[in-house]
């Protein structure tokens, strides 16, 4: 989490899945080129659908992921003056969602 002089919060998430893929085309896992652009593929829809996800979330006003208590706990000056009005200000809060998705496993039986 960062908070900038302004105010303004911007929140990190950097998360790395590693993922198995039980159907796919015969042997097609086997390349690693095809391999690589899934998982970069694969990371970059992730991440659309966790940005998307993060917006309808601050648009309910619903701190699920507890952005308010870290700013209590590491950051209380600039939770003092925001307390008061978390909702509204939960839904200014930046989020940069950084999936790294990894495909690990082809098929039910490898």
């Amino acid at each position: 989490m960062l908070v900038q002089p302004n105010g303004q919060i911007t929140v990190k998430l950097a998360l790395k899945w590693t993922v198995n893929v039980i159907e796919f085309s015969r042997d097609r896992l086997r390349d690693k080129k095809l391999v690589a652009r899934l998982n970069r593929h694969l990371s970059k829809e992730m991440a659309d659908l966790a940005q998307k996800t993060l917006r309808k979330m601050q648009e309910a006003r619903f701190d699920g992921l507890g952005i308010g208590r870290q700013l209590m706990v590491f950051h209380p000056d600039t939770w003092e003056k925001q307390k008061e009005d978390w909702g509204s200000n939960y839904q200014k809060v930046r989020f940069a969602p950084e999936i790294r998705l990894e495909i690990t496993r082809e098929g039910i039986i490898n």
